[in-house]
């Protein structure tokens, strides 16, 4: 049965999401928006001994941790193994190979893209006590989280833009400073795919580039004192901002609707004002 999830804070259906580990959830997020993209994770878990997982190995691959498992099934080029319960692996697949410089403490590459650090249930014979397990599961995650702080972010002409709360602050805090600094060319320009603009709900919108840019020459001569711009909500490519206005002694407060296109450029602002 697949499975769709709901917004905890307006319950509606949220898109174009993937479930993580939680303790690996920070690692993955860090990851990503550095430009190493990921594929498949997993944090580690305490598994029970007494069930066995089924691994298909090729001849030419020798791992010294499946000298426990039951060969079940021959092929040509390889063969299907069951293994205890032995150990639990940390893991993470990337999507490409990255040739990273080093690896967390313990962690090896056991092919181009997949990291990993195996916890084994087992010292000398004897089975470790659950707590002692769980504790070298967080540690091996901490060292992961650790290293993924670490790396550089990729060139961005090879990262994925990530529209998200990063990019709509981003984009926010360029429009309060080129509005506050009355720079109207620069303002402008955030909004040069726009093609519906309305400052009031009582007013046509302005549908052309040129109508924008005349609409923002008034700031010219504005006494402008305060600007405050706050995030809302979030919903796919539509934000809906708080925005406050201290101009000329008089406060203003106000909604700013603000929709995006596929490539993150503004396509339509609508604005709710009150003056006090």
């Amino acid at each position: 049965m697949n499975h769709k999830y709901l917004s905890s804070n307006n319950f509606e259906i949220v898109n174009n999401i993937f479930e993580v580990d939680e303790d690996i959830a920070k690692t993955i997020s860090i990851l990503n928006k550095k430009g190493y993209y990921t594929k498949f994770c997993c944090s580690g878990h305490i598994k029970d001994p007494r069930l066995y997982e089924m691994y298909n190995k090729k001849n030419d691959v020798v791992y010294d941790d499946f000298n426990l498992g039951y060969i079940v099934n021959n092929y040509e080029d390889g063969y299907d193994i069951l293994i205890p319960y032995t150990f639990t692996t940390v893991y993470i697949m990337f999507n490409d190979n990255y040739n990273f410089i080093n690896l967390p403490p313990g962690f090896r590459k056991t092919n181009d893209q997949i990291i990993e650090t195996l916890i084994h249930y087992y010292s000398n014979g004897k089975r470790k006590n659950w707590y002692d397990i769980d504790k070298e599961i967080k540690l091996a995650n901490e060292l992961l989280l650790k290293w993924a702080l670490s790396l550089p972010e990729l060139n961005t002409n090879n990262k994925k833009k990530i529209f998200d709360k990063s990019f709509v602050e981003d984009w926010l805090n360029k429009l309060k400073m080129y509005w506050f600094n009355k720079e109207v060319e620069n303002a402008t320009a955030l909004f040069s795919k726009t093609t519906f603009y309305q400052e009031t709900p009582f007013m046509d919108p302005y549908t052309t580039y040129e109508q924008i840019i005349e609409e923002w020459k008034h700031i010219k001569d504005e006494n402008i004192q305060n600007i405050e711009l706050i995030i809302l909500a979030i919903d796919g490519y539509t934000v809906i901002v708080q925005w406050k206005l201290k101009q000329n002694n008089e406060d203003y407060d106000g909604i700013y609707e603000i929709k995006f296109n596929d490539k993150f450029e503004c396509i339509y602002f609508k604005s709710w004002e009150m003056c006090k």
